[in-house]
């Protein structure tokens, strides 16, 4: 693919490109760095190999070359004058290296383009097609033009998933909202990069739970980092205990700030005894409580497992 998406301006002699050698024009002949002596190949031999070049065309491959001409390992050929490959790149007139990768403008003129199904395989003025837009886009699900989306919008995830890295695996959200406002203007919002229903989103390589909370490992949690007692919040001291417990019983999937300000409301309406030490306060404080504390951050140590409920980023917060 990485061939495929250089093949438009780029000419390699590599094994896997769809052609390896190319004939030199006169003035491209006379620039041959290193050429053979005009004695060192017999003339029938020299003329052979330059016809099977030529008949081949755009799919000129060294090892076909040489099964064509029986120049193997055992041939007379390969004990009279050596490796082809290594022939190949002193023969005036045939370009091959594959050491180097040229631009097609660049030796334009000393080589003879052949045809190939889509036309002559030089360089080419106009605008690319779609498979060689997404094919600049490389990703190994380039090879699959169907899943590939969108060229564009497939450039923007791979600079979203760039910048993250970049930065130690977390990025703050407005950092890469202005990232895609460069790379695409105000067509597409970042949360269209994190829908669930798409295969083609980076909910798979990045997490960004806005109203989510999930609980911490107890190895994630930064002993330095003050934490707000939850009691500035509106909560009462009980519903900590109350949280761990409901984002423990969610599993990975964990909870949403809706959810638990229900819990809490639910618990202060009609079942005080829910929490540990029987205090209730007004249900719509500590629905606002809730999330206020869960978008501030506040993490709650748990009563057991060394873990912590914490809410994912918000909205604007860092993304990992």
């Amino acid at each position: 693919a990485i061939i495929a998406a250089l093949a438009r301006d780029v000419f390699w002699s590599h094994t896997e490109a769809p052609c390896e050698i190319l004939l030199r024009t006169a003035a491209g002949a006379a620039q041959h760095p290193k050429p053979l002596p005009s004695v060192y190949m017999h003339k029938q031999v020299h003329v052979n190999l330059l016809a099977h070049v030529r008949q081949m065309g755009c799919k000129a491959k060294a090892d076909k070359l040489a099964g064509v001409l029986g120049w193997n390992v055992r041939s007379e050929l390969r004990h009279a004058y050596g490796k082809l490959h290594i022939v190949l790149r002193r023969v005036r007139e045939v370009f091959y290296d594959p050491t180097h990768l040229y631009l097609k403008s660049v030796i334009d003129g000393l080589v003879e383009w052949p045809v190939g199904s889509e036309g002559r395989i030089g360089p080419k003025d106009g605008p690319l097609s779609r498979k060689e837009e997404t094919l600049r886009h490389w990703t190994p699900e380039a090879d699959d033009l169907k899943r590939a989306g969108d060229p564009h919008l497939l450039h923007a995830r791979r600079q979203v998933l760039a910048t993250v890295i970049r930065r130690g695996g977390q990025c703050e959200v407005p950092t890469l909202r202005a990232l895609l406002v460069l790379l695409l203007g105000e067509e597409v919002q970042l949360e269209a990069l994190f829908d669930p229903k798409s295969d083609q989103g980076l909910s798979n390589a990045l997490f960004w739970g806005r109203d989510t909370v999930r609980l911490r490992r107890a190895t994630a949690i930064d002993a330095s980092v003050p934490r707000p007692p939850l009691e500035d919040f509106g909560l009462p001291p009980g519903a900590e205990s109350l949280l761990v417990m409901t984002v423990r019983g969610r599993g990975t999937a964990g909870s949403t700030v809706d959810e638990l300000a229900a819990v809490l409301e639910a618990a202060s309406a009609g079942h005080a005894d829910a929490l540990p030490d029987g205090t209730a306060q007004d249900s719509a404080a500590q629905a606002d409580g809730a999330a206020a504390a869960a978008n501030a951050g506040a993490p709650a140590p748990a009563a057991a497992g060394g873990e912590e409920a914490t809410p994912a980023e918000g909205a604007d917060a860092p993304m990992a």
